[in-house]
């Protein structure tokens, strides 16, 4: 054990503990058993190290933690900071060259943080896919390397032979086995000496979330073969089919050793919650329940039993299960897309569990709107009489439900911003909204601005001290949002609340949630709660054992 095992404590006693559970007669050397019976204990800072603008006491204990194990994930909540924690890392440990990967929209963010948080720090984004003109301007001369997560697969030969010290992927999106940019990512980081990655949902779906990133930064604890892994801690069944004939492959039904995966997750990652470190306003939801009209009901049932429904002149008709559910969640939602018969698949993204946006031809989709829109009817009844005068931010998850909310929205002479998918302007419209007192409304596509974007909007303050004269009285910060539909993502359900719940919010944050009265609606939400109970049960403990251990310290 000795031999493959990192010198850091908490990793050696996590796979130490696992063998000896698993090989009875395991001895250790006795030098490992005195090492492993010390205390662990978060390395101090050097005495001459500052921040560059003060951290929180979290904050602190967080880059003591990455500064003790050297490798280590950041599963701290959205709007904790760790993005300042990893810039301070990168500072603390003198990288000459390190590497962070980010989604497309948190180029600007990384950007701004750099500037605002360690502005010693030179860095350089890469924009394109054309290695030698990033390197000519100046790439390889930067202390901080920021591109997307398509562009490193692209360029992983590229990257690899860099060389870097430091590797940071920014909301871990590298938790599926079987994607190339997971793939990517694991292979270079495997020639990187440190490496970090921050995530506030790092286990959405399943406990084998946590495989992954886990093996990023400390893969002895989790090895290298994902089915030894899966095998370990799933209970799985032979999948059966047409006529029942065994089709090769297996089906995952529960997981088992939680104790373990917890120990692991424990090892690699420090867990910190915002209900523990923070003293953040309270979050409130408020669910708009509303009956679907008498055309989209006739519409979804008939639709439903038969997989036909004639609207007016519009015939729909489907024989695959995913698009008849993707049909039924869009006529909830007051529409209905048509393509042509080889798109329809493609009308079905949005609910499947492990959704992966694709490019469509949509030149030739028609859109049908029913008549009546009682979920649009609700939305303006809670801006007119809950929220008036307040800006706020609207979700919503297809183009449609888009035009839907802007076509009243600008009926009722309410300024907006709309930010959707393939945007290329996110941090200039995000900046606009915060700043611009006039604009009441961001309208968002969920899975466009869900990860590590502030919107809190100016205070009346800001604005006092900056000679615009408002109403007096009115509060100006944005801490409202209305969810006009949602997906069954967790992970996006649970950013997209966080835009607004993060440090520097100082009002109750409020949350109108519109549900229309159909199964599929239903079933959305009891799957966010499902998943929602399956986290809490996996990252709760953790957290609540470092804040206990530290508080003991």
């Amino acid at each position: 054990m000795y031999n493959v095992c990192p010198t850091v404590l908490p990793v050696a006693y996590s796979v130490v503990s696992r063998v000896q559970a698993k090989f009875k007669g395991a001895r250790l050397d006795r030098n490992v058993a005195e090492w492993l019976e010390q205390d662990f204990k978060l390395l101090e800072l050097p005495s001459d190290y500052h921040w560059h603008l003060p951290g929180k006491d979290f904050q602190h204990i967080a880059l003591r933690y990455l500064y003790t194990l050297g490798s280590a994930g950041l599963a701290l909540d959205p709007g904790m900071g760790k993005s300042k924690i990893c810039l301070e890392y990168i500072f603390l440990k003198k990288f000459k060259k390190s590497l962070i990967v980010c989604p497309v929209p948190l180029l600007f963010v990384w950007e701004d943080e750099i500037q605002k948080h360690r502005p010693e720090l030179t860095y350089h984004v890469v924009r394109s896919t054309d290695w030698e003109a990033e390197v000519e301007a100046g790439m390889l001369d930067k202390d901080v390397t920021i591109i997307n997560y398509t562009k490193v697969v692209m360029m992983k030969h590229r990257i690899k032979a860099v060389g870097y010290d430091f590797m940071y992927p920014d909301e871990c999106l590298i938790k599926d086995i079987s994607t190339d940019r997971t793939k990517a990512l694991l292979e270079i980081g495997a020639s990187i000496p440190y490496k970090s990655w921050g995530s506030g949902t790092i286990i959405n779906n399943s406990p084998m979330d946590m495989y992954c990133p886990v093996r990023f930064v400390q893969p002895a604890l989790v090895g290298t073969n994902y089915a030894n892994f899966r095998d370990t801690y799933t209970v799985q069944v032979p999948m059966k089919g047409p006529g029942g004939a065994h089709t090769g492959r297996s089906s995952i039904v529960a997981f088992k050793g939680h104790k373990e995966m917890k120990s692991v997750l424990e090892s690699a990652a420090i867990v910190m919650t915002k209900e523990h470190w923070l003293s953040l306003p309270e979050k409130k939801f408020f669910d708009i329940h509303v009956q679907m009209s008498e055309q989209q009901k006739k519409a979804y049932y008939e639709l439903q039993r038969n997989l036909y429904t004639k609207i007016g002149d519009l015939e729909v008709e489907v024989d695959n299960p995913l698009v008849r559910a993707a049909k039924l969640y869009q006529i909830s939602n007051g529409f209905l897309y048509t393509y042509p018969e080889e798109e329809e698949s493609a009308a079905a993204d949005l609910l499947s569990l492990d959704y992966k946006p694709k490019k469509k031809n949509i030149k030739d989709r028609s859109t049908f709107y029913f008549k009546d829109q009682p979920k649009v009817d609700a939305m303006e009844k809670i801006i007119l009489e809950k929220i008036p005068g307040r800006k706020a931010m609207i979700w919503f998850n297809m183009g449609a439900e888009r035009q839907l909310i802007t076509d009243r929205l600008d009926k009722l002479g309410l300024t907006h911003l709309v930010i959707e998918g393939g945007d290329k302007d996110i941090g200039s419209k995000v900046r606009e909204f915060n700043k611009n007192p006039d604009i009441k409304f961001l309208v968002c596509q969920s899975k466009s601005v869900n990860y590590g974007i502030t919107i809190l909007g100016s205070r009346k303050k800001d604005f006092e001290e900056a000679g615009i004269e408002i109403f007096p009285g009115v509060d100006t910060a944005v801490y409202t949002q209305i969810m006009f539909s949602l997906s069954y993502s967790l992970e996006v359900y649970l950013q997209m609340q966080d835009r607004i719940h993060r440090l520097g919010q100082d009002n109750i944050c409020e949350y109108y949630r519109l549900f229309s009265n159909s199964p599929v609606e239903r079933k959305i939400r009891q799957t966010i709660d499902d998943k929602l109970e399956l986290k809490v049960s996996m990252m709760v403990d953790v957290a609540e054992t470092l804040l206990t251990e530290l508080l003991e310290e």
